[in-house]
């Protein structure tokens, strides 16, 4: 059964925090040689077959990324996928299943006063779920982007733009071998990131997309949208860590000023 849990609350609390499932490491605290590690939760709608099934993928995925150079970062992981298809009354209600992903990245150099870049980027992940009648989905799912970072304030990312959503996916009789095509019908999405990050390399993002038939109502998930949550951590030297210092400087001008307050208020308590 689709999920019917009411996400209601969910969604209006991140549509007051932004407007992809996938996430990355925020860029400007990327260097060469920066690993990261990421957990990411997506609940991701789309209309399968001319006939606008309603289809909706649950998704954990644990992620690694490197960065060889600056302006580049890739990273690859897997998780579990959960797939289910609602259409009249009859319904495929699958299982988790394992889902690997794998994803690129390019970013431009800060421009316009080293607030905005440009950002391309490519996304794989896998749906593979299989019920308890031994029907199975699967097949790849890729979505291509092209969107511009504004670094918003000391601790704030948002990144918007146009991205694909393309299914190439399989449906299955486990027990017959009769095996069908099927695919989304709607190929393109707006999108829309807000990343909270820290010098410390932390950072945790929210995301939305929509198709042009994307609907409010979801309370079986979203509807030609996707809603997602990510978090977690950059590892780099001490060296860098304090190249990444420097310059989280530039985005918060008082940032020198601040601790010199504080030092100060700490002297006087004593």
């Amino acid at each position: 059964m689709l999920m019917r849990i009411r996400l209601s609350t969910l969604v209006s609390a991140l549509v007051l925090c932004a407007a992809a499932a996938f996430a990355k490491p925020p860029v400007r605290y990327m260097s060469m040689y920066t690993l990261g590690v990421e957990y990411s939760a997506a609940f991701r709608g789309q209309f399968i077959t001319e006939a606008e099934v309603h289809s909706l993928d649950r998704m954990h995925l644990l992620k690694i990324s490197y960065s060889p150079i600056e302006y580049v970062q890739f990273y690859i992981g897997g998780g579990a996928d959960r797939f289910e298809v609602e259409y009249g009354e009859k319904h495929f209600d699958g299982n988790h299943g394992f889902s690997p992903t794998a994803g690129l990245s390019a970013n431009s150099p800060a421009l316009v006063r080293e607030i905005l870049r440009v950002t391309a980027n490519f996304d794989l992940s896998y749906i593979n779920s299989e019920d308890d009648y031994k029907y199975k989905y699967s097949g790849p799912v890729f979505n291509p982007s092209l969107g511009i970072i504004a670094h918003a304030g000391a601790f704030v990312d948002v990144e918007a733009g146009a991205m694909g959503h393309i299914i190439y996916g399989k449906m299955k009789n486990l027990t017959t071998n009769v095996e069908l095509d099927f695919s989304n019908t709607q190929l393109v999405r707006g999108y829309g990131k807000i990343t909270l990050c820290s010098p410390s390399g932390a950072y945790a993002q929210v995301s939305l997309d929509v198709s042009p038939k994307a609907e409010p109502e979801v309370e079986n998930g979203p509807i030609e949208a996707s809603i997602g949550f990510s978090m977690g951590i950059l590892i780099t030297s001490d060296m860098t860590n304090k190249k990444l210092r420097e310059r989280s400087r530039k985005y918060f001008p008082g940032f020198d000023e601040m601790k010199e307050r504080e030092k100060k208020m700490k002297d006087d308590m004593e």
